[in-house]
């Protein structure tokens, strides 16, 4: 494998990442929101 294609999966990764934050947040969101209900 050479560097651009190693540098374009980390990039890919790190983009991911940032989603999966998100998700997490508003998935703990709607969880602290529905215990409180």
């Amino acid at each position: 494998m050479n560097k651009r294609v190693i540098h374009i999966i980390i990039n890919n990764c790190n983009v991911a990442k940032g989603e999966l934050i998100d998700m997490m947040k508003t998935f703990l969101q709607l969880a602290s929101s529905s215990s409180n209900a």
